[in-house]
């Protein structure tokens, strides 16, 4: 299973970053993974290998990705709050990609 692991986890991340998502850059579905090594080998087992169905594997998958990018939003938010560091480094814009996350973050990620 672990080999299972490694290609699960290699291929969802290649799959993000096809559709646009460059996770890296912003969250690790690894750490998330990693918080509870147990539950994470049992949603792999859960996927049935003489039907292919994955169903609960995707809804594990699918909540990984909505606590990861939750904990992104509230880190982008706590910076955003931090007094010292807008007093030390100015009024901190917004690149276009970055306004277009914080815009998906804020539609609730509903999946």
């Amino acid at each position: 299973i672990d080999g299972n692991g490694r290609t699960a986890r290699a291929l969802a991340t290649l799959i993000l970053y096809l559709k646009g998502f460059d996770t890296k850059r912003f969250f690790a579905l690894d750490d998330y993974y990693n918080e509870d090594r147990d539950r994470y080998y049992a949603a792999l087992q859960t996927v049935d290998q003489k039907t292919l169905d994955t169903t609960q594997w995707l809804e594990y998958f699918c909540e990984g990705v909505a606590v990861s990018m939750n904990s992104v939003k509230d880190m982008i938010l706590e910076l955003s709050l931090d007094r010292r560091l807008k007093d030390k480094r100015g009024q901190i814009f917004l690149n276009e990609k970055q306004i277009r996350i914080l815009k998906y973050l804020q539609t609730g990620l509903k999946i």
